[in-house]
């Protein structure tokens, strides 16, 4: 499909002397729709971590605290599935706003029913759901607006940049709303929350870019969304990178079991498990650093590969492990290895495919990760059949033959 014009605000020429990822500030666009998406993805773990609190306070059961979790995976993936061709049509930039806007409102209406003292159950519930949707249908809108205002030599730079910002963010929002809740009452939580959607929001105001001209063959809603699916199957190396995508499953299955055997097996307590979770977010925060530093890697489909394996290693060794010390070394691994694996999977779809089908991909690699609430499901399953270390030991094993088998079988994911 064809356009009639370039989109506006492209990005200059960059020689591969100058890929860092702190050379993309230099874009004046991107220098405000960075902080946009950061705080919207800080948001969305800063929701959940207030949403878990305030139903556990509701119904003192932790099985209404996951299916909180859990159920905007119902409203998530069907939108998701459907951005895509949305996206293609609409200015990304207004999307973001609308979406972002509506995330807000739901915050606030939240706040507003804790302080009134009316809220129930099932409020929660909706709001939940109507936030998980409103997430899901604005993430590929926010991926594919930083390429096109980047551009392909420096997206890996800026997706590292958006990472690094996003886990300096992840470092300082829940310990805050933590204190702000504690002290002031949970629905200081979700006026914080209110307040990090507007600061979203305004900084994307002060965007000039994305701006699309009409194609001059569009074809019917659903025509252009099967015509993705199509592309996608007769793209082996984008099948093969979604399927990477979905081993995520795994992964969360893994993190679902973290509590317990913390508690049980290596019997850390909470202090323990804090630690261990803050871990990972050291090592995430690092390899950010890094990547944002270095600003591109080379045979991106090895890359993914090889952090998806040390990540299917670690989640062995750890479930091997009866020593607090060597837990906390292997989680720190397993962090740094996370966004090295995300990036370089993100990176890969977006500058492997064509402009035309960029938007219609990366939907479908959001509906994969909406999927990723099941893992929870999952590793609560099979812990009860074969204990957290039996779990935790098949989840490693898995995920990192699956990894394996893919690279070898896929030429095309070995040419990424």
């Amino acid at each position: 499909m064809s356009l009639k014009g370039p989109r506006e605000n492209p990005a200059p020429p960059v020689s591969a002397a100058s890929r860092s990822a702190f050379k993309t500030l230099g874009i004046r666009d991107f220098r405000f729709l960075l902080p946009s998406n950061s705080l919207t993805l800080s948001g969305q773990q800063l929701r959940m971590m207030a949403q878990g609190w305030l139903v556990l306070e509701l119904t003192n059961a932790t099985v209404w605290v996951g299916l909180a979790n859990g159920l905007p995976t119902l409203v998530g993936v069907p939108l998701a599935m459907l951005s895509g061709v949305m996206t293609d049509r609409a200015n990304p930039r207004t999307l973001l706003i609308q979406v972002r806007v509506l995330l807000g409102v739901s915050a606030f209406v939240t706040a507003f029913l804790i302080g009134t003292g009316i809220i129930e159950l099932w409020h929660v519930l909706l709001l939940a759901m109507t936030a998980g949707g409103l997430q899901a249908y604005g993430l590929p809108a926010s991926q594919t607006f930083v390429y096109d205002l980047v551009g392909k030599d420096r997206l890996l730079g800026a997706l590292a940049l958006s990472n690094l910002l996003q886990h300096g963010s992840n470092i300082i929002a829940p310990p805050l709303a933590g204190y702000l809740m504690g002290r002031y009452g949970i629905e200081t939580g979700f006026y914080l929350l209110t307040a990090i959607f507007t600061l979203a929001v305004v900084s994307l105001l002060f965007v000039r870019g994305g701006k699309r001209s009409e194609r001059l063959d569009r074809k019917p809603f659903v025509a252009e969304f099967v015509d993705g699916v199509q592309y996608v199957r007769q793209a082996p190396h984008v099948a093969a990178l979604l399927f990477l995508a979905s081993l995520a499953v795994f992964g969360a299955a893994f993190l679902a079991l973290l509590p317990a055997y913390a508690r049980d097996i290596l019997q850390v307590g909470a202090g323990g498990f804090g630690l261990l979770t803050g871990s990972q977010g050291a090592g995430a925060l690092f390899t950010s650093l890094w990547l944002s530093r270095r600003g591109n890697i080379s045979r991106k489909g090895r890359s993914v590969v090889i952090s998806g394996c040390i990540w299917g290693t670690g989640m062995i060794i750890f479930a091997l492990s009866r020593s607090f010390p060597l837990s906390l070394a292997t989680l720190t691994i397993m962090g740094a290895s996370s966004p090295f694996w995300l990036v370089a999977l993100n990176t890969a779809l977006q500058t492997t495919v064509p402009e035309n089908m960029r938007s219609r991909v990366l939907a479908m690699y959001t509906t994969v990760f909406q999927t990723m609430p099941l893992g929870f499901i999952l590793g609560g399953t099979v812990s009860a059949l074969m204990g957290e270390m039996g779990a935790m030991l098949a989840c490693g094993v898995v995920f990192t033959t699956f990894n394996l088998i893919a690279y070898t079988r896929s030429r095309a994911l070995r040419g990424v």
